[in-house]
Protein backbone atom coordinates (compact mmCIF):
# COMPACT_ATOMS: atom_id res chain seq x y z
CA UNK A 1 0.00 0.00 0.00
CA UNK A 2 1.00 3.67 -1.03
CA UNK A 3 1.93 6.07 2.01
CA UNK A 4 -0.51 8.40 0.32
CA UNK A 5 -3.49 5.50 0.55
CA UNK A 6 -2.55 4.35 3.77
CA UNK A 7 -3.01 8.09 5.15
CA UNK A 8 -6.26 8.14 3.26
CA UNK A 9 -7.36 4.74 5.03
CA UNK A 10 -6.13 5.99 8.52
CA UNK A 11 -8.54 9.10 7.83
CA UNK A 12 -11.31 7.09 7.52
CA UNK A 13 -10.33 5.42 10.65
CA UNK A 14 -10.06 8.85 12.52
CA UNK A 15 -13.42 9.81 11.18
CA UNK A 16 -15.00 6.73 12.37
CA UNK A 17 -13.12 6.47 15.91
CA UNK A 18 -14.49 10.52 16.28
CA UNK A 19 -17.98 9.24 15.43
CA UNK A 20 -17.48 6.50 18.29
CA UNK A 21 -16.07 8.92 21.06
CA UNK A 22 -19.10 11.45 20.01
CA UNK A 23 -21.81 8.82 20.08
CA UNK A 24 -20.03 7.34 23.23
CA UNK A 25 -20.51 10.95 25.24
CA UNK A 26 -23.50 10.24 27.92
CA UNK A 27 -23.85 7.07 27.33
CA UNK A 28 -24.70 4.34 30.06
CA UNK A 29 -21.28 3.13 32.05
CA UNK A 30 -21.38 -0.15 30.81
CA UNK A 31 -17.97 -2.24 29.87
CA UNK A 32 -17.39 -3.28 26.23
CA UNK A 33 -19.45 -1.05 25.00
CA UNK A 34 -18.49 1.60 21.68
CA UNK A 35 -16.33 3.91 23.70
CA UNK A 36 -14.49 0.23 24.52
CA UNK A 37 -14.01 -0.76 21.26
CA UNK A 38 -13.10 2.96 20.13
CA UNK A 39 -10.49 2.51 22.83
CA UNK A 40 -8.95 -0.91 21.20
CA UNK A 41 -9.49 0.70 17.64
CA UNK A 42 -7.26 4.41 18.19
CA UNK A 43 -4.70 2.18 19.90
CA UNK A 44 -4.16 0.13 16.99
CA UNK A 45 -4.27 2.81 14.87
CA UNK A 46 -2.08 4.93 16.70
CA UNK A 47 0.73 1.63 16.23
CA UNK A 48 -0.14 2.43 11.98
CA UNK A 49 0.44 5.79 12.69
CA UNK A 50 3.64 5.21 14.52
CA UNK A 51 4.73 2.90 11.91
CA UNK A 52 3.65 5.44 9.10
CA UNK A 53 6.24 8.44 10.60
CA UNK A 54 9.00 5.92 10.93
CA UNK A 55 8.38 5.20 7.65
CA UNK A 56 8.48 8.86 6.64
CA UNK A 57 10.91 9.53 9.00
CA UNK A 58 13.41 6.90 6.74
CA UNK A 59 12.26 8.23 3.27
CA UNK A 60 12.94 11.68 4.59
CA UNK A 61 16.53 10.51 5.72
CA UNK A 62 16.88 8.73 2.63
CA UNK A 63 15.70 12.23 0.30
CA UNK A 64 18.49 14.11 2.34
CA UNK A 65 21.15 12.02 1.53
CA UNK A 66 20.16 11.87 -2.03
CA UNK A 67 20.03 15.60 -2.22
CA UNK A 68 23.63 15.43 -0.55
CA UNK A 69 24.83 13.14 -2.96
CA UNK A 70 23.15 15.07 -5.94
CA UNK A 71 24.53 18.53 -4.52
CA UNK A 72 27.81 16.79 -4.69
CA UNK A 73 27.36 16.15 -8.30
CA UNK A 74 26.49 19.58 -8.91
CA UNK A 75 29.90 21.10 -7.27
CA UNK A 76 31.51 18.11 -9.88
CA UNK A 77 30.10 18.94 -12.89
CA UNK A 78 30.27 23.05 -12.40
CA UNK A 79 34.27 22.50 -11.11
CA UNK A 80 34.68 20.23 -14.86
CA UNK A 81 33.01 23.32 -16.20
CA UNK A 82 34.88 25.97 -15.06
CA UNK A 83 37.62 23.69 -15.85
CA UNK A 84 36.89 22.96 -19.31
CA UNK A 85 36.39 26.29 -19.62
CA UNK A 86 39.96 27.51 -18.73
CA UNK A 87 41.23 24.88 -21.23
CA UNK A 88 39.26 26.25 -24.29
CA UNK A 89 41.00 29.81 -23.11
CA UNK A 90 44.52 28.24 -22.62
CA UNK A 91 43.75 26.37 -26.34
CA UNK A 92 42.72 29.73 -27.61
CA UNK A 93 45.78 31.44 -26.53
CA UNK A 94 47.77 28.83 -28.25
CA UNK A 95 46.19 29.03 -31.25
CA UNK A 96 46.45 33.48 -31.19
CA UNK A 97 50.22 32.64 -30.36
CA UNK A 98 50.59 29.57 -33.40
CA UNK A 99 48.43 32.02 -35.56
CA UNK A 100 51.12 34.85 -34.91
CA UNK A 101 53.74 32.37 -35.35
CA UNK A 102 52.02 31.51 -38.53
CA UNK A 103 51.90 34.98 -39.62
CA UNK A 104 55.66 35.82 -38.85
CA UNK A 105 56.69 32.81 -41.13
CA UNK A 106 54.14 34.02 -44.01
CA UNK A 107 56.23 37.20 -43.30
CA UNK A 108 59.70 35.76 -43.30
CA UNK A 109 58.77 33.80 -46.43
CA UNK A 110 57.60 36.54 -48.44
CA UNK A 111 60.76 38.15 -47.48
CA UNK A 112 62.53 35.10 -48.67
CA UNK A 113 60.89 34.79 -52.35
CA UNK A 114 61.43 38.54 -52.85
CA UNK A 115 65.17 38.56 -51.54
CA UNK A 116 65.71 35.07 -53.94
CA UNK A 117 63.61 36.90 -56.83
CA UNK A 118 65.90 39.74 -56.80
CA UNK A 119 69.26 37.94 -56.23
CA UNK A 120 67.72 35.48 -59.41
CA UNK A 121 67.38 38.80 -61.42
CA UNK A 122 71.10 39.74 -60.48
CA UNK A 123 72.26 36.59 -61.18
CA UNK A 124 70.72 36.53 -64.41
CA UNK A 125 72.18 40.12 -65.46
CA UNK A 126 75.55 38.98 -64.39
CA UNK A 127 75.22 35.52 -66.64
CA UNK A 128 74.12 37.83 -69.40
CA UNK A 129 76.54 40.28 -69.28
CA UNK A 130 79.07 36.67 -68.79
CA UNK A 131 76.86 34.58 -71.90
CA UNK A 132 77.49 38.17 -74.18
CA UNK A 133 81.38 38.16 -73.47
CA UNK A 134 81.38 34.31 -74.47
CA UNK A 135 79.44 34.79 -77.35
CA UNK A 136 81.52 37.71 -79.11
CA UNK A 137 84.59 35.91 -78.06
CA UNK A 138 83.51 32.89 -80.06
CA UNK A 139 82.35 34.97 -82.68
CA UNK A 140 85.76 36.72 -83.39
CA UNK A 141 87.73 33.18 -82.19
CA UNK A 142 88.55 34.71 -79.32
CA UNK A 143 91.90 32.90 -79.16
CA UNK A 144 93.26 34.08 -82.02
CA UNK A 145 91.89 37.53 -81.28
CA UNK A 146 93.82 37.51 -78.05
CA UNK A 147 96.79 35.96 -79.33
CA UNK A 148 96.72 38.44 -82.62
CA UNK A 149 96.24 41.18 -79.79
CA UNK A 150 99.20 40.81 -77.64
CA UNK A 151 101.78 39.80 -80.81
CA UNK A 152 100.91 42.83 -82.83
CA UNK A 153 103.57 44.28 -84.41
CA UNK A 154 102.35 47.60 -84.75
CA UNK A 155 102.41 47.78 -80.65
CA UNK A 156 105.44 45.96 -79.67
CA UNK A 157 105.61 48.06 -76.84
CA UNK A 158 102.67 47.57 -75.16
CA UNK A 159 102.78 43.53 -75.09
CA UNK A 160 103.38 43.55 -71.63
CA UNK A 161 100.03 44.98 -71.15
CA UNK A 162 98.24 43.06 -73.60
CA UNK A 163 99.07 39.80 -71.57
CA UNK A 164 98.48 41.41 -68.39
CA UNK A 165 94.40 42.17 -69.63
CA UNK A 166 94.08 38.94 -71.18
CA UNK A 167 94.65 36.92 -67.39
CA UNK A 168 92.78 39.50 -66.05
CA UNK A 169 89.21 38.90 -68.18
CA UNK A 170 89.44 35.19 -68.19
CA UNK A 171 90.28 35.62 -63.63
CA UNK A 172 87.59 37.80 -63.66
CA UNK A 173 84.90 35.63 -65.63
CA UNK A 174 85.73 32.40 -63.80
CA UNK A 175 85.28 34.34 -60.43
CA UNK A 176 81.84 36.08 -61.23
CA UNK A 177 80.98 32.37 -62.45
CA UNK A 178 81.76 31.25 -58.55
CA UNK A 179 80.11 33.86 -57.19
CA UNK A 180 76.66 33.39 -59.09
CA UNK A 181 76.83 29.62 -57.88
CA UNK A 182 77.18 30.71 -54.28
CA UNK A 183 74.82 33.18 -54.44
CA UNK A 184 72.36 30.80 -56.56
CA UNK A 185 73.21 27.93 -53.39
CA UNK A 186 72.01 30.91 -50.70
CA UNK A 187 69.13 31.55 -52.10
CA UNK A 188 67.86 27.72 -52.33
CA UNK A 189 68.98 27.69 -48.94
CA UNK A 190 67.04 30.94 -47.73
CA UNK A 191 63.70 29.52 -49.67
CA UNK A 192 63.86 25.97 -48.02
CA UNK A 193 64.24 27.47 -44.45
CA UNK A 194 61.43 29.80 -44.88
CA UNK A 195 59.19 26.96 -46.84
CA UNK A 196 59.99 24.87 -43.72
CA UNK A 197 59.00 27.21 -41.30
CA UNK A 198 55.76 28.12 -43.29
CA UNK A 199 54.89 24.21 -43.03
CA UNK A 200 56.13 24.00 -39.51
CA UNK A 201 53.91 26.96 -38.63
CA UNK A 202 50.77 25.55 -40.45
CA UNK A 203 50.83 22.27 -38.92
CA UNK A 204 51.37 24.12 -35.52
CA UNK A 205 48.70 26.10 -36.23
CA UNK A 206 46.07 23.20 -37.41
CA UNK A 207 47.00 21.35 -34.09
CA UNK A 208 46.02 24.32 -32.13
CA UNK A 209 43.29 24.57 -34.28
CA UNK A 210 42.20 21.08 -33.58
CA UNK A 211 42.58 21.72 -29.87
CA UNK A 212 40.22 24.47 -29.67
CA UNK A 213 37.92 22.37 -31.68
CA UNK A 214 38.50 19.48 -28.65
CA UNK A 215 38.23 21.97 -25.62
CA UNK A 216 35.12 23.50 -26.96
CA UNK A 217 33.50 20.20 -27.46
CA UNK A 218 34.69 19.00 -23.96
CA UNK A 219 32.94 22.73 -22.49
CA UNK A 220 29.97 21.88 -24.14
CA UNK A 221 29.85 18.49 -22.95
CA UNK A 222 30.41 19.84 -19.35
CA UNK A 223 27.78 22.80 -19.78
CA UNK A 224 25.15 19.90 -20.77
CA UNK A 225 25.89 17.98 -17.73
CA UNK A 226 26.33 20.45 -15.33
CA UNK A 227 22.64 21.13 -16.67
CA UNK A 228 21.42 17.73 -16.20
CA UNK A 229 22.69 17.63 -12.86
CA UNK A 230 21.07 20.62 -11.38
CA UNK A 231 17.73 19.40 -13.23
CA UNK A 232 18.67 16.12 -11.02
CA UNK A 233 19.50 17.99 -7.36
CA UNK A 234 15.63 19.92 -8.31
CA UNK A 235 14.00 16.84 -8.78
CA UNK A 236 15.62 15.62 -5.31
CA UNK A 237 14.76 18.80 -2.95
CA UNK A 238 11.40 18.28 -4.24
CA UNK A 239 11.41 15.20 -3.31
CA UNK A 240 13.11 15.85 -0.04
CA UNK A 241 10.30 18.65 0.68
CA UNK A 242 7.83 16.11 0.14
CA UNK A 243 8.81 13.41 2.00
CA UNK A 244 9.17 15.96 4.37
CA UNK A 245 5.49 17.16 4.00
CA UNK A 246 4.30 13.90 4.36
CA UNK A 247 5.73 13.63 7.61
CA UNK A 248 4.62 16.63 9.23
CA UNK A 249 1.16 15.32 8.28
CA UNK A 250 1.60 11.86 9.52
CA UNK A 251 2.73 13.75 12.54
CA UNK A 252 -0.39 15.72 12.84
CA UNK A 253 -2.41 12.79 12.29
CA UNK A 254 -0.61 11.28 14.87
CA UNK A 255 -1.17 13.80 17.61
CA UNK A 256 -4.65 13.57 16.65
CA UNK A 257 -5.17 10.12 17.22
CA UNK A 258 -3.63 10.60 20.53
CA UNK A 259 -6.10 13.55 21.38
CA UNK A 260 -8.81 11.04 20.27
CA UNK A 261 -7.21 8.46 22.67
CA UNK A 262 -6.38 10.58 25.60
CA UNK A 263 -10.57 11.98 25.07
CA UNK A 264 -11.39 8.42 25.00
CA UNK A 265 -9.42 7.32 27.87
CA UNK A 266 -11.20 10.39 29.95
CA UNK A 267 -14.61 8.66 29.22
CA UNK A 268 -13.95 5.80 29.64
CA UNK A 269 -12.14 6.85 33.56
CA UNK A 270 -15.20 8.97 33.83
CA UNK A 271 -17.72 6.16 33.28
CA UNK A 272 -15.77 3.92 35.80
CA UNK A 273 -16.10 6.82 38.30
CA UNK A 274 -19.94 7.03 37.87
CA UNK A 275 -20.10 3.36 38.04
CA UNK A 276 -18.23 3.10 40.73
CA UNK A 277 -20.16 6.14 42.68
CA UNK A 278 -23.21 3.27 41.67
CA UNK A 279 -21.63 0.81 42.81
CA UNK A 280 -21.09 2.45 46.22
CA UNK A 281 -24.14 3.96 46.60
CA UNK A 282 -25.82 0.21 45.91
CA UNK A 283 -23.33 -1.14 48.31
CA UNK A 284 -24.41 1.79 50.86
CA UNK A 285 -27.76 1.30 50.52
CA UNK A 286 -27.26 -2.63 50.26
CA UNK A 287 -25.75 -2.37 53.88
CA UNK A 288 -27.75 -0.21 55.04
CA UNK A 289 -31.04 -2.75 54.49
CA UNK A 290 -28.77 -6.17 55.78
CA UNK A 291 -28.43 -3.13 58.73
CA UNK A 292 -32.10 -2.50 58.79
CA UNK A 293 -32.92 -6.48 58.50
CA UNK A 294 -30.19 -7.57 61.35
CA UNK A 295 -31.76 -5.02 63.33
CA UNK A 296 -35.14 -6.27 62.69
CA UNK A 297 -33.58 -9.66 63.45
CA UNK A 298 -32.10 -9.16 66.34
CA UNK A 299 -34.50 -7.27 68.07
CA UNK A 300 -37.16 -10.02 67.44
CA UNK A 301 -34.14 -12.45 69.09
CA UNK A 302 -33.94 -10.29 71.99
CA UNK A 303 -38.20 -10.12 72.23
CA UNK A 304 -38.12 -13.82 71.49
CA UNK A 305 -35.02 -14.27 74.77
CA UNK A 306 -37.01 -12.07 76.77
CA UNK A 307 -40.47 -13.71 76.23
CA UNK A 308 -38.53 -17.13 77.12
CA UNK A 309 -36.41 -15.61 80.07
CA UNK A 310 -38.31 -12.39 81.58
CA UNK A 311 -35.06 -10.33 81.13
CA UNK A 312 -31.91 -10.06 79.30
CA UNK A 313 -28.62 -7.45 78.36
CA UNK A 314 -28.50 -5.61 75.29
CA UNK A 315 -24.97 -6.32 75.93
CA UNK A 316 -25.26 -10.08 75.90
CA UNK A 317 -25.65 -10.48 72.26
CA UNK A 318 -22.70 -9.86 69.99
CA UNK A 319 -24.00 -10.88 65.85
CA UNK A 320 -21.38 -13.36 64.18
CA UNK A 321 -18.73 -12.38 61.76
CA UNK A 322 -19.02 -13.33 58.46
CA UNK A 323 -16.26 -14.09 56.08
CA UNK A 324 -16.26 -12.67 52.52
CA UNK A 325 -17.59 -15.09 49.69
CA UNK A 326 -15.33 -13.49 47.15
CA UNK A 327 -11.67 -14.48 46.66
CA UNK A 328 -9.04 -11.53 48.25
CA UNK A 329 -6.83 -11.34 45.71
CA UNK A 330 -6.01 -12.19 41.76
CA UNK A 331 -4.51 -15.09 40.08
CA UNK A 332 -1.79 -14.63 37.56
CA UNK A 333 -3.05 -15.57 34.32
CA UNK A 334 0.28 -17.79 33.59
CA UNK A 335 3.34 -19.05 35.58
CA UNK A 336 5.95 -16.92 33.85
CA UNK A 337 8.90 -14.55 34.08
CA UNK A 338 8.74 -10.95 33.66
CA UNK A 339 10.17 -10.13 30.48
CA UNK A 340 9.17 -6.49 30.57
CA UNK A 341 8.13 -4.27 32.95
CA UNK A 342 5.22 -1.56 33.13
CA UNK A 343 6.77 2.01 32.17
CA UNK A 344 8.63 4.11 29.69
CA UNK A 345 10.91 2.29 27.74
CA UNK A 346 12.50 2.02 24.21
CA UNK A 347 9.83 -0.20 21.93
CA UNK A 348 11.89 -3.51 20.38
CA UNK A 349 10.29 -2.99 17.13
CA UNK A 350 9.36 1.15 16.55
CA UNK A 351 12.99 1.88 18.19
CA UNK A 352 11.41 4.94 20.10
CA UNK A 353 11.20 5.82 24.00
CA UNK A 354 7.42 5.15 24.47
CA UNK A 355 5.01 4.35 27.63
CA UNK A 356 4.53 0.10 27.59
CA UNK A 357 0.75 -0.11 29.51
CA UNK A 358 1.53 -3.34 30.27
CA UNK A 359 4.09 -6.41 31.76
CA UNK A 360 5.26 -9.02 29.72
CA UNK A 361 5.26 -12.39 30.77
CA UNK A 362 7.61 -14.63 28.37
CA UNK A 363 6.03 -18.63 27.99
CA UNK A 364 6.08 -20.39 25.73
CA UNK A 365 3.34 -20.09 22.32
CA UNK A 366 0.04 -22.39 23.25
CA UNK A 367 0.61 -22.16 27.04
CA UNK A 368 -3.44 -21.54 28.93
CA UNK A 369 -3.78 -18.35 30.35
CA UNK A 370 -6.88 -18.25 33.40
CA UNK A 371 -9.17 -15.84 34.29
CA UNK A 372 -7.76 -13.90 37.05
CA UNK A 373 -11.03 -14.27 39.16
CA UNK A 374 -14.87 -14.45 39.14
CA UNK A 375 -16.21 -12.30 36.23
CA UNK A 376 -17.49 -11.39 32.38
CA UNK A 377 -15.61 -11.74 28.99
CA UNK A 378 -16.35 -8.17 27.62
CA UNK A 379 -14.22 -8.38 24.70
CA UNK A 380 -12.30 -11.17 22.49
CA UNK A 381 -11.09 -10.25 18.90
CA UNK A 382 -8.49 -9.33 17.04
CA UNK A 383 -7.47 -5.13 17.77
CA UNK A 384 -4.54 -3.98 16.15
CA UNK A 385 -1.12 -4.29 17.20
CA UNK A 386 -2.49 -5.95 20.26
CA UNK A 387 -3.11 -8.85 17.98
CA UNK A 388 -5.52 -11.33 19.55
CA UNK A 389 -6.75 -9.41 22.64
CA UNK A 390 -9.33 -10.17 25.62
CA UNK A 391 -10.90 -8.10 28.38
CA UNK A 392 -12.37 -9.74 31.36
CA UNK A 393 -14.29 -7.47 33.74
CA UNK A 394 -14.40 -7.89 37.66
CA UNK A 395 -15.38 -6.61 41.03
CA UNK A 396 -12.77 -7.44 43.05
CA UNK A 397 -12.72 -6.43 47.01
CA UNK A 398 -15.13 -3.63 46.19
CA UNK A 399 -12.78 -2.43 42.96
CA UNK A 400 -14.10 -2.49 39.76
CA UNK A 401 -11.03 -4.34 37.74
CA UNK A 402 -10.54 -5.10 34.19
CA UNK A 403 -7.61 -7.36 33.04
CA UNK A 404 -6.16 -7.42 29.55
CA UNK A 405 -4.22 -10.26 27.66
CA UNK A 406 -2.55 -9.37 24.72
CA UNK A 407 -0.67 -11.44 21.82
CA UNK A 408 -2.84 -14.10 22.27
CA UNK A 409 -2.66 -17.02 19.64
CA UNK A 410 -6.05 -18.03 20.47
CA UNK A 411 -9.33 -17.88 22.70
CA UNK A 412 -10.92 -20.54 24.80
CA UNK A 413 -13.89 -18.18 26.19
CA UNK A 414 -15.97 -15.45 24.51
CA UNK A 415 -17.52 -12.05 24.90
CA UNK A 416 -20.39 -12.46 27.61
CA UNK A 417 -19.29 -15.15 28.83
CA UNK A 418 -19.25 -15.67 32.43
CA UNK A 419 -15.71 -17.41 33.48
CA UNK A 420 -14.50 -18.85 36.84
CA UNK A 421 -11.05 -17.77 38.69
CA UNK A 422 -8.80 -20.13 36.98
CA UNK A 423 -10.80 -21.34 34.31
CA UNK A 424 -8.64 -21.39 31.01
CA UNK A 425 -9.62 -18.34 28.67
CA UNK A 426 -7.17 -18.28 26.05
CA UNK A 427 -3.21 -19.55 24.89
CA UNK A 428 -0.21 -17.60 24.31
CA UNK A 429 0.54 -16.50 21.35
CA UNK A 430 3.17 -14.25 19.18
CA UNK A 431 0.15 -12.26 17.44
CA UNK A 432 -0.11 -8.41 16.71
CA UNK A 433 3.45 -6.01 16.83
CA UNK A 434 5.15 -8.65 19.14
CA UNK A 435 8.66 -10.12 18.37
CA UNK A 436 8.33 -13.45 20.37
CA UNK A 437 5.52 -15.37 22.52
CA UNK A 438 4.47 -13.83 25.55
CA UNK A 439 1.52 -12.63 27.37
CA UNK A 440 0.96 -8.27 27.25
CA UNK A 441 -0.83 -8.11 31.13
CA UNK A 442 -3.14 -5.34 31.81
CA UNK A 443 -5.21 -3.65 34.35
CA UNK A 444 -7.57 -1.31 35.10
CA UNK A 445 -8.74 -0.67 38.69
CA UNK A 446 -11.96 1.94 38.91
CA UNK A 447 -11.36 2.90 35.32
CA UNK A 448 -6.82 3.71 35.49
CA UNK A 449 -4.78 1.82 34.34
CA UNK A 450 -1.71 0.83 36.52
CA UNK A 451 1.05 -1.85 36.72
CA UNK A 452 -0.39 -5.08 37.40
CA UNK A 453 2.54 -6.40 39.34
CA UNK A 454 1.12 -4.27 42.31
CA UNK A 455 -2.21 -6.23 42.17
CA UNK A 456 -1.21 -9.38 41.99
Amino acid sequence: MSHSMRRTVRSVGIAVCVGLVTTGLGMAPAFGDELDDAHATVSGQLDGAQAAIDESSAELVAANARVETASASVDSARAALANARLEVAAAREQQAARQSELDAAIAALDIALAEQAAGQARIAEQQAEIGEYARTTHQQNSSLLALATIVDPNAPGQLGNRLQWATTVFDVSGAKLDELETAQVELDAIEDAATTARNLADSAKAAADAQVIVTEEAESAASLAQAAYEAALAEQVAARDAAAAELSEDQRQYNELMGQLDQITAEIAERARLAEERRQAEEAARRAEEARRAEEARQAELARIAAQEGSWSESDYEPAYVAPSYSPSLMMPVNAYITDDYGYRWHPIWGDYRFHDGTDLGASCGTPLVAAADGYVTQARYNGGFGYHMLIDYEVNGRHMVTGYAHMSGFAAYAGQYVSQGQVVGYVGTSGSSTGCHLHLQLWVNGSQVDPMNWF
